[in-house]
């Protein structure tokens, strides 16, 4: 860990920085957004290098509604077609 910033009293940004010591790369930033509002620590949200991932899920979900004519049932089934295709052992 880095430091965190203090969002609200329940809102905390965590940034780190991810090392591989067998490569000369500078070290990659990590951020963790963690939420206290039930009174323990619960991971939200990560970045990484800048990108928040629930920001940049939200705009694939609207590009895919957008080419969708807005079809949420057919947003719906992609995410579960992927699902599908995650949860398969990968061949080799």
């Amino acid at each position: 860990m880095i430091g965190s910033t203090e969002r609200t009293p329940t809102d905390f940004i965590v940034q780190t920085q991810l090392v591989d010591p067998s490569s000369n790369q500078p070290p990659a930033e990590v951020d963790f957004r963690v939420r206290t509002d039930t009174g323990k620590p619960v991971l939200v949200d990560v970045a990484y290098q800048g990108i928040w991932l629930s920001l940049e899920q939200r705009d694939q979900f609207v590009a895919f509604l957008g080419q969708n004519n807005g079809n949420v049932r057919s947003l719906v089934a992609h995410l579960s077609d992927l699902a599908v295709n995650l949860a398969k052992p990968a061949s080799n």
